[in-house]
């Protein structure tokens, strides 16, 4: 299911199908970005 996502598709359009059970673990970790409006920084 995930090589027929975006993201999927983006990975093995250049040449990193290989990544994508990676991707999809990292997917579940739950993260929530927080932008610093001073420095213009992500930080999760």
């Amino acid at each position: 299911v995930l090589l027929e996502s975006n993201g999927g598709r983006n990975l093995q359009s250049i040449g990193m199908e290989g990544d994508i059970r990676l991707a999809s673990e990292v997917d579940r970790v739950d993260v929530l970005p927080l932008l610093d409006h001073q420095t213009k920084h992500i930080t999760g």
